[in-house]
């Protein structure tokens, strides 16, 4: 807006910060960030201004801008940018279509109909991006981890009829994960594909489970002592001592480790399928849903190894519907290609409730110095232990008590 409308802009600039602009200052954001430069409150905001000049030049141009585009959508409703992502922000928050009116009247916001429409478009790009990422290159020949989850969410509807009432549905989102192609090439495509994963499973009938298994090392354990000394030598020598020989060398960088290369993950969401995940018969629902979408055929997407991610319950209804149709010739009903993994979030989810439950203690001994008396010293309520499908204030009991 400052390069099409220069001299409104600076006008404006000038009005709200009582001097004149600058447009090449080093405060102002970018046009990328205007529709979400002033997330602040207003009582955060008018405390900000009165202290931070940069944070309030930055809101004055958001303020500035909003104006700008507005007047420009009513002079010419093609230059919608604005407008439109509003538009579409409003429908998918459930904003009444009487102040989705009132807002396109005064030049906030695009129609609903434009939202629609917008939303149709949106729908046919991530179709397309659904399948490419479906898509498997040869070289590669390793399909995309699918990782689903069950999600509630409920229609609600303001002016309540007998024709129109609020209903709750039950279904299932999910997305595809491609992993690093420089990861993939430094692994064997043989390794990775559906012969290689049978033989992989027959192998494992016969091996014998032992708890060293599972245990780290005793290269890893020196390695691990190792980061422990140099982490409390570094505190030691910051805060509280200092060394009497200064000859003598010691070890403050923690020892080297195998670093991962950090890259943006490769993420494809899924349509939302009005289909649960709660049982064998739902989980076969979701699997036809999502053949349909990645527009491949039951033979290609049931004939090569297929990853899936999901709770502990997905999994176990994978394995249920698996059961109920083996054996089975054909390879559609069989599901010999897929293997469930539980994802890292449910993972560290059972780890973080199975801590706060071992450390707990008895809440009905006063002699119990458990973690439940930690939290009834700050006032938090600690009849029972938090529930696990509250994470954040499980994780904020432990973090409080640690």
């Amino acid at each position: 807006m400052r390069e099409s409308m220069p001299f409104f802009y600076s006008l404006l600039m000038y009005k709200l910060t009582g001097t004149s602009n600058k447009t090449t200052g080093p405060n102002l954001p970018s046009e990328e960030d205007d529709c979400l430069s002033d997330a602040s409150s207003d009582s955060e905001s008018e405390e900000s201004s009165s202290y931070s000049p940069a944070k309030r030049n930055k809101r004055c141009h958001s303020v500035a801008t909003t104006i700008c585009s507005a007047v420009s959508f009513i002079s010419n409703r093609r230059r919608n940018g604005l407008q439109l992502a509003n538009a579409v922000v409003m429908l998918a928050c459930g904003v009444s279509e009487r102040v989705g009116s009132y807002l396109h009247y005064i030049g906030l916001s695009a129609s609903r109909k434009s939202a629609q429409r917008a939303l149709q478009s949106l729908g046919r790009h991530a179709q397309q991006a659904i399948k490419k990422a479906a898509h498997v290159v040869e070289p590669v020949n390793f399909a995309p981890i699918i990782c689903i989850d069950n999600v509630d969410f409920e229609e609600h509807i303001h002016s309540k009829s007998a024709e129109r009432q609020s209903r709750m549905f039950h279904g299932t989102w999910g997305y595809l994960h491609r992993f690093d192609p420089v990861l993939l090439k430094t692994v064997d495509p043989e390794d990775l594909s559906l012969p290689a994963y049978k033989a992989a499973i027959a192998q494992s009938a016969d091996m014998v489970v032992r708890p060293s298994l599972f245990l780290p090392t005793n290269e890893e354990n020196i390695h691990f002592r190792e980061v422990l000394k140099s982490q409390i030598t570094t505190v030691l020598l910051r805060y509280i001592a200092t060394p009497n020989d200064k000859d003598h060398l010691l070890p403050l960088v923690p020892p080297v480790i195998d670093q991962i290369n950090p890259c943006v993950p490769d993420i494809t969401t899924l349509k939302l399928m009005l289909a649960s995940d709660n049982s064998a018969e739902g989980i076969g629902e979701v699997f036809e849903s999502i053949t349909k979408q990645l527009k491949l055929e039951k033979s290609d997407f049931f004939g090569r190894l297929q990853v899936f991610e999901g709770d502990l319950g997905t999994c176990l209804n994978i394995e249920s519907l698996r059961a109920q149709r083996k054996p089975s010739r054909h390879v559609e009903d069989a599901f010999s290609n897929c293997f469930t993994l539980l994802g890292a979030s449910h993972i560290l989810w059972n780890f973080a409730q199975r801590l706060l439950l071992y450390h707990f203690g008895d809440n009905t001994d006063a002699n119990d110095l458990g973690a439940w008396h930690c939290l009834e010293a700050l006032n938090i309520p600690s009849k029972r232990p938090t529930a696990k499908n509250d994470f954040t204030l499980m994780i904020a009991h432990i973090q409080k008590v640690h």
